[in-house]
Order: structure tokens, then sequence, then C-alpha cells
């Protein structure tokens, strides 16, 4: 038999097909291709983004689903050539001109004409030297803080902060609701395409879409009835099945009666050593990465709490089909991945189960959270978010790829650090392998948790990974936990014995007294 011919990305699946073919395996059904269709009917929201309208509407202001992207720019940035190309992007991608309207209980979408973006231009340059930086990042934080109205606002804002001739801060903002990490990425690079074409005065080299977001709608809403959404939740019912209700983790302010969205994040890396000690775990064991993390987290997770089943949220690009690969959109989903630590189980035998667990779960990843919440119809507190408080999200693993790039003709692009100040979940781990070792950022609920408290969380979690590397036979509960200087403190804490001199008998202590207080 010949080798299969490689071709273009729309064919991917086909490819894949024909290999596992090859081998004596039937493909998956991804439930046929999607293709453009009318939309003179309201067409609702998708599941995901319809419980993110909901969370708008009952928390007015509401700016955790804000997605900020900054830039530091050095060069000549053409300014008015920017602005053409996020016009351009606008017209492109529907998703980013499309509203929420209400129809009863639910949103529909209302994908509009294409508009002018109407960039914010702002101006620090004329600030005094000392005082410049801090001003400019001050206007950028305001701007990214700025809600968005999903009934009315294009979901698509840009900034630029003039510092010198050839020094800008860019900001570009989208909503969550319409733009997942994945999409990002794509929404950069095609940016990126327009402005260099429009400086090089030729059109910008990027293929036709063969769909938009609202025909992946549409289409979902059709594969999520009948034979195959009995299937997703004949998956799902088992796995979730008894899971608690919550993970209740030791906090340092109680928790309030309704959800609350400010959060703040700590940092630490790994050494490149411990990295790779990781990376040959996973591999011995013929797991991921991400699947050794995530063993990790958990097993932090539940030292913490005591709780012996654990579940956790884990992000899904959910793009299953070759149509939305190139497409802006909300197609992430998150999982719900449980694990059993009632039998304190070693770390490579976690490790296996969460090889199976995740598998499992991303083999079954189409329904989205939304719908298996409704249809598990699990009774909860409104403070806590539905099945878990806590998520890991790997990070791209190449920094010269993904949402932190934004390759513009004729100057230097950098990532600039802004922070929202807002969190969807108790904790949400953000591991990213890079050349200096392991970074793990923690992201985490200033509601509940004290700065403190959240460092010492993610130093527990680098101890029992480091520990976990050396010998994973370990028992999860003999893995350690404590850092170096809390070890260095307990030792000080402890250091109690008092010299009290050579032992004497009772009655030599008598003639002692004695001879104090004579009769």
């Amino acid at each position: 038999m010949s080798e299969p011919r490689i071709t273009p990305a729309d064919d991917r699946l086909a490819l894949l097909a024909q290999l596992l073919a090859a081998q004596g395996i039937d493909a998956p059904d991804t439930g046929g291709a999607i293709v453009p269709r009318s939309h003179d009917a309201s067409l609702r929201a998708a599941d995901a983004q319809e419980l993110i309208w909901l969370l708008d509407r009952a928390t007015p202001g509401l700016t955790a689903y804000n997605i900020p992207m900054a830039f530091r720019v050095k060069g000549p940035l053409q300014l008015d050539e920017l602005e053409r190309a996020l016009d351009a992007l606008v017209q492109r991608h529907e998703a980013l001109r499309t509203t929420f309207r209400a129809e009863g209980e639910h949103p529909v979408l209302s994908v509009g004409e294409s508009r002018a973006i109407g960039m914010t231009r702002l101006d620090v340059s004329t600030v005094p030297a000392g005082r410049r930086e801090a001003e400019a990042t001050r206007l950028l934080q305001v701007q990214a803080r700025r809600p968005f109205d999903l009934a009315r606002d294009l979901l698509l804002r840009a900034t630029t902060i003039r510092l010198a001739d050839d020094e800008h801060l860019l900001l570009i903002e989208s909503h969550h609701i319409t733009l997942d990490g994945w999409s990002a990425g794509i929404l950069l690079g095609d940016l990126a395409a327009l402005y260099n074409g429009l400086v090089a005065g030729q059109p910008a080299d990027l293929p036709p879409l063969p769909i938009q977001y609202r025909d992946f709608v549409a289409w979902q809403r059709e594969q999520l009835e009948g034979p195959r959404l009995e299937e997703l939740l004949g998956y799902w019912r088992p796995q979730l099945a008894a899971a608690p209700a919550s993970l209740d983790l030791p906090t340092d302010r109680p928790r309030g009666n309704a959800p609350a969205f400010e959060g703040a994040t700590v940092r630490l890396v790994l050494p490149p050593e411990t990295q790779g000690q990781l990376n040959a775990l996973a591999q011995r064991h013929g797991a991921t990465m991400y699947m050794v993390l995530l063993a990790g987290y958990q097993a932090v997770l539940h030292r913490w709490s005591g709780q012996t089943e654990i579940v956790t949220g884990s992000a899904s690009a959910g793009r299953t089909r070759p149509e939305t690969e190139k497409l802006v959109g909300y197609f992430a989903n998150t999982l719900a991945i449980r694990n059993s630590f009632a039998d304190d189980p070693t770390f490579e035998t976690l490790l296996g189960r969460v090889r199976e667990s995740a598998l499992g779960a991303y083999d079954h990843q189409e329904i989205p959270l939304e719908r298996l919440v409704l249809e598990l119809r699990r009774d909860r507190a409104a403070s806590h978010a539905p099945l878990y408080q806590c998520v890991l999200t790997m990070q791209d693993a190449r920094p010269d790829t993904g949402p932190g790039r934004l390759p513009l003709h004729g100057v230097s692009v950098a990532p600039a650090p802004v922070e929202l100040g807002a969190t969807k979940f108790d904790l949400t781990l953000f591991p990213a392998e890079r050349a200096e070792g392991l970074r793990l950022s923690l992201l985490y609920r200033t509601d509940l948790f004290e700065e403190p408290t959240a460092a010492r969380f993610l130093g527990h979690l680098a101890t029992l990974l480091t520990g976990a590397a050396a010998d994973p036979s370990m028992r999860v509960s003999r893995l350690p936990l404590l850092t170096s200087e809390e070890r260095a403190d307990l030792s000080r804490w402890n250091a109690t014995a008092w010299d009290e001199g050579p032992a004497v008998t009772v009655a030599a202590l008598v003639e002692r007294h004695a001879a104090r207080v004579p009769a």
C-alpha cells in the first residue's frame, strides 16, 4: 500500500481516518462536516456563551471574563494602518461583531454589519520621565478593566498609549464569550498579517474562512441531541456520580453567599533539572507533562482539604472539527476530571489514574460543561463554581507562537504585563514549560486567600513535584510538602530543649529544698 499523501489543514481529519483505516481502526464519528447556512431565524447562543451571559446580567460591571492582551512596541508603529487592520479583523470574523439579545430566558446571536473599531489613542509622552512609565501602566490597567456591554459593543477594543515617538503600549481586548486561548492566537496572527499587508501596500495573505462561528453553534446544537447526547451522558454520569459537592480548602476568610471574582497571582519557577525529571517520569509511564502536573495538583488539593475524592477542571480547546481551526470564537470547554485518594496511592499509581481519567474526559469532550451541569441537576451553593472550584490550564509550550506573539513589520513587539485583578475559580494553576524551567503561576480568589497562603500552596506543589520526580513509588501521604523555609521555621519553633543539669535523686532535691528553707 502506498503512503497517504499529506493534505491541507482542512483535510487533516480525512488523513487521520485514512491512517487509522490502514491499521484496521475505525475513525471516530465526528458528526459530519460543518457548512455555511442561512441564519434567518434566531439562533440561540452556545451553551458555554449562555452561562457567561447569565453571569454578566447578574453581575453588572463584571470584568472577570475580559481578555486583555498587552504589548510594548518599539519602532515606527503606523497607527492608521493598525486601526485599519483592526477594522478588517472585525469584518473577517463575525464573532467579533456579534451581540447578544434576550429572547425569553435565553440569549440569541445577533451578527451586525462590520463597523469601525474606533481605536483609543492616549499619549503620556509629555509626562515627566520619572512618572511616565507608572502613568502608562495605570492607564493600561484602567482601560483593561472597562466592562463590555454584550448587547451593544463590538467585542474587540484597542488602545495605544504613546510613551515616545518610537515607543507605544498596545492593548487589545476582547471578551471570553467570543474569544478563547486558541482564538487569541488566531486573532493576533490575522491582525499581524493584515497590518503587514497594509504597510507593504499589498493584500494580506489570509485564506477565506470556510464557515463562521454561528455555523458552528448551529451544528453543535444539532449534534447535542438524541443518541450522541445520551452516549456522552452515559460516560459522564458515572464519572461524576456521588462526587463531592465542593472542594473545601482551608481559607483565610469565610466564603460569602454570592460568587466573588477578585483575584491575584503568585508565581515561582522550578529549575530545568526538575522539569527534565518530571518529563522523564511522564515518558516512563506513557503520560504527558500535563498529566504529571495534574496528578501533583490534585495531590496537594487532597492533602490540603483532607478529601479523598478530588474533582478539578481542565481546559480543552474544543476544536474537534478542521473547519474551526482558523476561526475566532468560544470553542473552549473545561472538563471535570475526578480521581480518588481513598487507598493512599503511590504517585506513579496516581499518575496512571490521572492518565486514564484525562484520556476518557478528552474522548468525551464534546458536551459543554454548562449542558452537563444542567443534565446532572446538581444542587450547590451559589458561591461555588459548578462541579469544581480549582482548575489547571497548561500554557503554550512554545513562547514564539500562540496568544503572546504579534509579529508586526518594522517594529519589535514584546508582551507587557496587564493584571485584571479578577478570577472565575478559587484556584487556577497555569504551568508553562520554558528554557529557564517550569513556570508555575497560581491565580487565586483574594476574598478567600491571603497572598502568603497562596504562595504557600504553590510552594507545597513545587516541593511535592520535586519529591515525586525523585521517588514516584512513594505514597502520596508521605511525599514532602513543606518548603525549606517552613522546615527551618518548624525546627526553630521546636527548639524548646532546656538543660537542667545532671540528674539527681528525690532525696537530694529534698535536702536542697531544706537547705534553702530552714525550719
